[in-house]
């Protein structure tokens, strides 16, 4: 999007967009963001907000093609926004969340994706792999070795692990009346996470329909 023209006001810049739009930047935000208050290399905000006044105020604000230049009152300084930064910081439009993903709805016909470890190594395979659980809410993950390290690694991969009641990581035992989060068959309600199962071994058997089934027995859960 390209910007037709700025102008300064008392407390905001005022952007006019060459869609028709103008979006207004209070100030403070915009002092607040310059590039120059930035770590080069870690990204850490080192600019102090609090040295500078709250009624701060522009001498000039001008245009080039691709960026918008404010010089400060009282401030001897100049701060430089890219016309792209801008654009997508308008104030009161929600950024894009990459985590937004639609949920799709099960069929008869759904088949639970799977994956394997192995393939996982591969960045692109393992976001397609984070964006297909997200969309489906289920997904098996084949060939992880036989021990309770290997579901905490992968539950890392993802992202902070959170502890619960049960702790960091929890065994989960089939019992014929589960009564909490920690067994199997009790509904999961408003736990927005990602959570692990690792499935060691197949040790125990349970009856369905009066046909003996074999139950993934023990296992070890990783909220994360």
């Amino acid at each position: 999007m390209n910007i037709e023209r700025v102008e300064a006001r008392e407390r905001v810049i005022a952007v006019h967009w060459n869609d028709g739009t103008t979006s207004f930047y209070p100030n403070l935000f915009l002092r607040d963001n310059d590039q120059k208050g930035f770590h080069p290399q870690t990204g850490e905000r080192q600019f102090d907000l609090l040295s500078v006044p709250l009624d701060l105020t522009a001498e000039a604000v001008t245009l080039d093609c691709h960026a918008v230049h404010i010089d400060w009152r009282g401030d001897n300084d100049r701060t430089t926004l890219a016309a792209d930064w801008l654009y997508s910081h308008r104030p009161g439009v929600r950024a894009a969340d990459p985590a937004d993903i639609a949920a799709e709805i099960w069929e008869a016909d759904f088949h639970i994706p799977k994956v394997s470890v192995d393939d996982l190594s591969e960045d692109r395979v393992f976001f397609e792999w984070l964006c297909s659980t997200k969309r489906h809410g289920l997904s098996v993950v084949t060939g992880l070795e036989d021990n309770e390290e290997a579901g905490v690694a992968l539950g890392e991969r993802i992202g902070f692990l959170r502890r619960t009641n049960f702790g960091l990581t929890f065994r989960v035992e089939t019992i014929p009346d589960p009564n909490n989060l920690g067994t199997p068959r009790t509904p999961c309600r408003f736990i927005p996470t990602f959570r692990t199962r690792k499935c060691r071994r197949d040790t125990s058997s349970f009856t369905v329909c009066g046909t003996a089934r074999k139950a993934a027995n023990p296992c070890s859960r990783t909220p994360t």
